[in-house]
């Protein structure tokens, strides 16, 4: 749990704690260990909330029973909801990306990206080694770079395969 403070004029990004949680990870169960531990910690919380940021989860963002929601019904000001910009952006360009390509893009770069990691050779000759791939959408972006930046050597390794592969074949 991460907790921001205004004191003296200065924001502060505190981690407060990290809470083991052996209950089904509902809305509800997250929301009634959160307010047990605020009131342990600080009596009048309730009266000091302001927002609650989450990472776009359902759990987290139900407008009937979410985290954020029951959070708002605990608090005695209106919350302000916010998400984690990471996860927003993230939303958005893997919707934005299926959209354009209905996928055979992303397919197709992942399976590029994957053997190209495996590529030693190419990544001596090169000095760089292909981004790994992770199920994070604003990191394709970076793979995606990095790929540009190294296109004309890899157009000339994929062409010298090409032409490596047809000299082997028997007519």
């Amino acid at each position: 749990m991460r907790i921001r403070v205004y004191v003296g004029g200065r924001l502060f990004n505190i981690h407060l704690v990290v809470v083991p949680f052996y209950d089904r990870h509902l809305a509800v169960n997250i929301c009634k260990m959160i307010c047990k531990l605020l009131d342990q910690l600080c009596s009048s919380w309730r009266h000091k909330l302001l927002s609650v940021s989450t990472d776009g989860e359902n759990t987290m963002t139900g407008w009937k029973g979410g985290f954020v929601t029951l959070m708002d019904k605990e608090s005695a000001n209106e919350v302000l909801r916010v998400w984690c910009p990471m996860h927003q952006m993230d939303l958005v360009i893997q919707d934005a990306t299926v959209m354009i390509s209905d996928d055979a893009f992303t397919k197709t770069t992942h399976s590029f990206t994957v053997h190209l990691r495996q590529q030693a050779n190419l990544q001596l000759v090169m000095g760089s080694k292909c981004l790994k791939d992770t199920n994070c959408w604003a990191h394709f972006q970076g793979q995606l770079q990095w790929l540009l930046t190294h296109r004309i050597q890899l157009l000339e390794w994929i062409e010298q395969r090409q032409h490596a592969s047809l000299s082997t074949v028997k007519y």
